[in-house]
Parts: C-alpha cells; structure tokens; sequence
C-alpha cells in the first residue's frame, strides 16, 4: 500500500509540472466597437427609458434642421382701367371689381378730350364783309354757316363742327371746289375722366366681361399694365 500511495503522488506532481509546462494562449483583443452602431441595453436601463444616445437623437416635434425654408409671396400684376366718362359708371364698374373678390381704388383727373373738327372761314376786317361772303355761299347751296359775333375769331364764317376728321375734310374741299379757302381747328373741351386701379395676385385673373356689362363706357376702357409701386408712391 504504501508503494501505491507513493505512486499516486509521483503521478499528481508530474500531472502538476506538465500542466504548468504548456504555453499559456494570449487573450483575444477587445471587439471593436463601429461609430453608427448604438450600443446593447441592459433590461433595467431599457425600463428606465433613457438610452446613452437620447440626447443626440432628435424627436418627431423638433425640426431636422433650423434652416426653414421661406415660401416666396404670390405673383403680383396691377392694371389700371379707363378712362370712364362719368362718376356712375366708375362707381358701377368698381363694385363689379369688388364683388369679384378684387381690391380697387378710384381716381380721377381732369383732362383734356376733343370736342370736335371746325371747318371756318378766316376772320374778315368787318361783319358786313363776313355777311356778304355768307350770302354767297348760301346761293352756292351751303346753308350750314353763321357769322362768329364776337371773341378770337371775330367776324370769321363757321360753316360746321364735325367729330369726325373725315367729314370735317369733305367739307373743306367742297368749299375750296366753290372757290373759297377753308380752315379746320380742332377743338377741345376739359372734363373729369375716371381710371381704375386694381391687382391680381396668384392665379386670381379678373375676367374681361366684368367691365363689358358692368359699364355703358365698356368701348372706350382700356387695362393699362402699371407699375405695382406707382400708385402707392403718389
């Protein structure tokens, strides 16, 4: 017994010596951790709801980045419409623009327009001449005429006030065919003229049968393309 008791410590100290003469392996390197990867969670800190990485994250109310887009303003036309040749109707035709949804503002100026084409005789040194001249057109089949009495064409014979630049030429030549030099001068009068000013913006147009029905003048308007900033500088 005591040889086998021997041999089992022999055997213990040379399983003890091998076991110390075998080369240790080196420890593996630390894992690499990447940048964009979030790190694992414990269960106890996913209770608590507060990740390493919350304060980087941004949150659904909050904008991804503080440059904020600016939306340009709609596009702006202004025009101008005239001329109205009455208060009525400018007052008429600026309620049609308004209850179309339109801002309108009204002016008015007073202008001069001609009144007509006057076809005449040139003054004579007296009226008994002017009147012998008349007495003879007359004879000649022109009975359109007088004897201006008094002012700048005093003594001078009219014969006729046309609107017209046409008629007032076929009447000057039918006196100078009878032998008598004719003259025309066009006349004017001043009166109040009414004009329109009124914008669209976006895709807001203000149609053409608004002043056509709304106003008698609907002939003579026309829509002046302005500058947006001329009537708000005045």
């Amino acid at each position: 017994m005591r040889y086998l008791f021997l041999f089992l410590v022999l055997l213990n100290l040379a399983y003890w010596a091998w076991q110390h003469s075998v080369a240790q392996p080196e420890p593996l390197p630390p894992a690499r951790v990447l940048a964009d990867v979030p790190p694992l969670l414990l269960l106890s800190e996913r209770d608590t709801g507060v990740t390493p990485a919350a304060e980087a994250m941004p949150t659904a109310d909050e904008p991804a980045s503080e440059a904020v887009a600016e939306t340009e303003p709609p596009l702006r036309r202004c025009f101008t419409l005239g001329p109205l040749r009455s208060s009525e109707s400018a007052d008429s035709l600026a309620d049609a623009i308004e209850g179309a949804g339109f801002a309108v503002s009204l002016r008015e100026r007073e202008e001069e327009e001609i009144a007509g084409y006057w076809v005449y005789l040139a003054p004579y040194e007296s009226r008994k001449a002017a009147l012998a001249v008349a007495r003879e057109l007359a004879k000649k089949g022109i009975k359109d005429y007088y004897v201006v009495p008094n002012g700048d064409y005093e003594n001078a014979v009219s014969l006729g006030l046309f609107s017209e630049p046409q008629r007032a030429d076929r009447r000057t030549r039918r006196i100078a065919d009878l032998g008598y030099e004719a003259l025309t001068s066009v006349r004017y009068r001043t009166r109040t003229l009414y004009w329109l000013d009124y914008d669209e913006e976006g895709e807001a147009v203000l149609a053409a049968q608004i002043w056509e029905h709304a106003t008698t003048d609907a002939e003579s308007i026309q829509r002046i393309v302005r500058d947006c900033d001329e009537i708000a500088g005045r």
